[in-house]
């Protein structure tokens, strides 16, 4: 996705205190990143907008050797208010590096303190 479009995306992730880390595709996030990276070579246009305060759209233009191009559109069923201009923005809003990851919260409910094995439940807080 294109970096204004994340960032609009991540401004929907925080209007429903979603938790990035919680997405099976950020594990390897991190070393995706360092290690999985094309060499930069032609030239690359995106054009991005906040057309309302649900609705997004971006459009990309490249030429690699060939002419492509693509166009994003971002609908969102909460209004993305805390979403500023592309040029009011900081730089480390819209890309994603390196990020530490946090620990994960040791959950109180009773449901997830119990172990399980072959249909009963053998340890946990509420266990046997």
């Amino acid at each position: 996705m294109l970096p204004y479009m994340d960032y609009v995306q991540n401004a929907f992730y925080e209007a429903t205190e979603w938790n990035q880390d919680n997405s099976y595709a950020t594990l390897t996030a991190t070393a995706r990143a360092l290690l999985d990276f094309p060499t930069p070579r032609g030239l690359r246009m995106n054009l991005s907008s906040l057309s309302s305060l649900n609705f997004a759209t971006s459009y990309g233009l490249g030429n690699f050797g060939v002419v492509d191009g693509s166009v994003s559109y971002l609908s969102s069923s909460l209004p993305l208010s805390n979403v500023q201009k592309s040029c009011n923005v900081d730089l480390h809003a819209v890309t994603q590096g390196y990020r530490q990851l946090q620990e994960l919260q040791r959950s109180e409910d009773p449901r997830y303190l119990e172990i399980w094995q072959g249909g009963a439940r053998i340890d946990g807080r509420s266990g046997r």
